[in-house]
């Protein structure tokens, strides 16, 4: 089973969480509420999935690790598109990110890529449940497959601004790893996230 960055695992139950720290007191409602862990980035044993928890304030995130026995379920950011709470998006009343994701959504739809909301976004949509708190941003990635010239990418950052009400932070998925858009527009030199941690690449090897 293949498992990427910013997917949500749903797990049986707390117990599932491998770990030598204790657990923070947040943990073990969090996962009742919702029982889902993002994956991380990082080198992981074999047969080990490095994830994280989501606590109910921003900031609250606990490091862990699960069997790749242990998921029940792998939900991708992609696979978010059109699923079975996206009517939480058509909802007036809704935090400005989520209606934000409704505005740019014919836009990412247009480009072709393959691409899907993350952070409080994506795991409210995954887990059907109230995450999204009324000044929270709008995450999303995007798959970059092959070579983007910087024109485009430009203009999609700038398409995006205009249709958001809240600030909109865009992450690219490239062989190389991930990138924010807004630095790969701006810099030669960008800051790449693997597993095997950040590295400063020139923009133009993200595709080698």
């Amino acid at each position: 089973m293949e498992m990427n960055p910013h997917d949500l695992i749903r797990i049986a139950k707390e117990e599932d969480l491998l770990t030598d720290l204790p657990l923070p007191a947040w943990v073990s409602g969090s996962l009742t509420l919702a029982p889902f862990v993002v994956v991380r980035r990082s080198n992981a044993p074999e047969g080990k999935i490095p994830v994280g928890v989501r606590g109910p304030e921003r900031g609250q995130r606990f490091p862990a690790w699960v069997s790749e026995k242990k998921a029940v379920a792998v939900i991708t950011p992609y696979s978010l598109m059109g699923s079975a709470n996206w009517n939480r998006v058509d909802n007036p009343g809704a935090p400005a990110a989520i209606r934000s994701l409704r505005r740019v959504t014919p836009l990412l739809q247009s480009t072709g890529y393959r691409w899907g909301p993350t952070g409080s976004v994506g795991f409210e949509l995954a887990a059907n449940t109230t995450t999204v708190k009324e000044d929270s941003d709008l995450d999303i990635l995007i798959d970059f497959p092959e070579f983007v010239p910087i024109l485009p990418a430009t203009l999609l950052m700038k398409d995006l601004q205009r249709r958001t009400l809240v600030r909109v932070d865009v992450q690219l998925n490239t062989p190389q790893g991930s990138l924010a858009l807004d630095e790969y527009i701006n810099a030669v030199r960008v800051l790449v996230k693997g597993n095997s941690g950040p590295q400063l690449l020139h923009r133009n090897s993200l595709w080698l």
